[in-house]
């Protein structure tokens, strides 16, 4: 999906080269990185390893830091953008001249979040040199944690869905569908309620 991350290193992409770690995926007998370019700048490592267990796992990390030392270079000077905690220890293989992390949910406030994710929220807040926050309550609750913290709340591509505007533009995935149709594309945060006062033709 075509989120936060996705939106904000695309942005980056346009002056920096941005290389992109995602979360493994199992491969019953091998260990390999499957590299993709969706933009210019930008590489996607998705690393394939013999480990069942999910997303930056303990036991994944041996595997990981493997195949990022076949690939990533840290022989120019180059920084560490994370958006999970649980990615943490590979930051040893990075040593990068700054630190981010780019904070887009309250990890305690999961139904049972495990005891590790918090930790390693605690030790990447203790080593990042700036912290964001995708929105005000987010700052709030991570402001007294970190002496360098800013709210950079998610928004709107307009650019993007201001296409909606134009009643001709109609997606070939709608034309089946009858109408009034209404669709929302997007996370609600910080809203109790969302109040449409008079109807509108779609």
């Amino acid at each position: 999906a075509y989120q936060r991350p996705q939106h904000l290193l695309s942005g980056l992409a346009e002056n920096y080269k941005i290389v992109f770690i995602e979360e493994p995926v199992f491969h019953e007998h091998d260990r390999f990185l499957e590299t993709s370019v969706p933009g210019p700048n930008i590489i996607v490592l998705k690393p394939h390893t013999p480990v069942a267990a999910s997303g930056f796992h303990d036991e994944q990390l041996p595997h990981l830091i493997k195949l990022m030392r076949q690939f990533v270079s840290v022989d120019e000077e180059h920084l560490a953008w994370f958006y999970t905690p649980m990615a943490l220890p590979l930051l040893q293989e990075l040593n990068p001249s700054l630190v981010v992390y780019d904070c887009m949910d309250e990890l305690a406030a999961f139904k049972s979040p495990p005891k590790q994710m918090l930790q390693r929220e605690n030790a990447l807040l203790k080593v990042a040199d700036l912290v964001f926050t995708a929105s005000p309550s987010l700052h709030r609750a991570k402001r007294e944690r970190h002496a360098n913290v800013h709210c950079f709340p998610n928004s709107v591509d307009l650019v993007h869905f201001e296409q909606a505007l134009e009643r001709t533009n109609v997606h070939p995935a709608h034309e089946d569908i009858p109408g009034p149709r209404l669709g929302y594309y997007g996370v609600i945060d910080e809203l109790s309620l969302i109040h449409i006062s008079e109807p509108t033709r779609l």
